[in-house]
Formats: C-alpha cells, sequence, structure tokens
C-alpha cells in the first residue's frame, strides 16, 4: 500500500502546526517534538518496507503515529495523553476504528521491553523512535545541553564516553525489534564514535 499523498501532506501540515512552536524540553529547541515526529514516521516507512510487510499496516495509519507520536511530551504520561488527542486532532482524516489504531500505536510507541507480542506496526514504531536518538540526533542534543547549561566542549565529550550513556545505549539495543533496525542502529552508534574521537582529537589540538 502507498501512502495518500494528499492525507501525509496534510498531516505534515497539521502537526507542524500543533508543534513547530512547542518548547518540549529545556535543552530542546523550539519545535523539536515535529521535526522528530517527522524523522520517525519516515523511517518508520523504511523499516516496515525493509521486513516486508507493509501489506499489514495501512501507511496513513503509521505516518500519522509516527508523527504525532509525541505531540502530548511534556503532559506526562505522554503516550496516553498523546493517544487522547489525537482522536480530536485526527479526527478529520480517519474513521474511528483507524484512529483506534493509530492510538494504540501511540501508547505503545515508549515500551521498551516485553513488547514482542505487540503489532508489527508497534514494534515498528518503537524501533523508529530509538533509531532516531542515537548518531548524529545523539550528537546534536548532546551539543544543545552542553551550550545551554554553559559546558565547556570537554563536557560534551565526557557525556560521549560516560557510563550513563553507555548504559542508554546497552538499553536501547536490546529493546530493538528488527534485523534491520540493530543494524541500523549499529552503524548510527558507530558514527557516534567516530566523531567523538575526532572531535576529542581536535579539541585538544592533536590534529
Amino acid at each position: 500500500m502507498a501512502r495518500t499523498r494528499s492525507k501525509v501532506q496534510s498531516l505534515t501540515q497539521l502537526a507542524r502546526t500543533t508543534m513547530a512552536g512547542r518548547v518540549t524540553h529545556t535543552a530542546r529547541e523550539s519545535g523539536y517534538g515535529f521535526y522528530h515526529g517527522m524523522r520517525v514516521a519516515k523511517m518508520a516507512q523504511r523499516i516496515i518496507d525493509a521486513i516486508g510487510q507493509s501489506d499489514k499496516v495501512d501507511p496513513d495509519e503509521l505516518y500519522a503515529a509516527g508523527l504525532f507520536h509525541d505531540v502530548a511530551k511534556g503532559i506526562e504520561p505522554h503516550e496516553k495523553n498523546g493517544a487522547a488527542l489525537i482522536i480530536t486532532l485526527l479526527d478529520p482524516f480517519f474513521d474511528k476504528a483507524a484512529l483506534r489504531r493509530i492510538g494504540k500505536m501511540v501508547i505503545e510507541h515508549n515500551v521498551r521491553s516485553g513488547n514482542k507480542n505487540l503489532a508489527v506496526s508497534s514494534r515498528v514504531l518503537q524501533d523508529a523512535d530509538i533509531l532516531d536518538h542515537v548518531g548524529t540526533q545523539s550528537i546534536w542534543l548532546n551539543f544543545q545541553y552542553a551550550a545551554r547549561h554553559d559546558e565547556s566542549q570537554n563536557g560534551a565529550y565526557e557525556w560521549s564516553i560516560s557510563t550513563k550513556h553507555q548504559k542508554k545505549i546497552k538499553r536501547w539495543r536490546t529493546a530493538l525489534n528488527f534485523d534491520i533496525s540493530r543494524e541500523m542502529f549499529e552503524l548510527r552508534v558507530q558514527y557516534e564514535k567516530d566523531f567523538f574521537k575526532t572531535f576529542k582529537h581536535e579539541m585538544t589540538g592533536e590534529f
């Protein structure tokens, strides 16, 4: 199944209007939730295409779930509040059965263990969400945090090798559902390691 172009455009505009001006975290830029949602929505489609299960999930519903999965971020529990909110937000675009399916994906997107019996759509969304928190996006959030808290370059580097960050990477790695997601995850983690290795050398004037 292919996404409906006009619906995708309308959903994207609604998401932009709803989230592009919001600040959901003191160490993230205004509108982060919208851009994160855009990346997750696209990544979810890539994953479901790669695992050969596109015929089992409506692409417009998956796109909407990815786009709006963090619409209630900052109003915790954001999964449940987000699922409730999209019933109203997305009512013009989907029937009640579809809204229930989208809401279920949103509720389950943050499950990080015991998720093997969940629908493939929810597990795809989980993986897409995790993937957007490693690699370049992890670096971006790290530097944003350092800048907003007046930390030095060394502080940003130390975070990258900290036990806390490594434990988070390990936890995310364990939570992934599909082989393609694991492959993408390792590529992103390696990029992050390589970046900070070079960053350290340049920061200290070694080259």
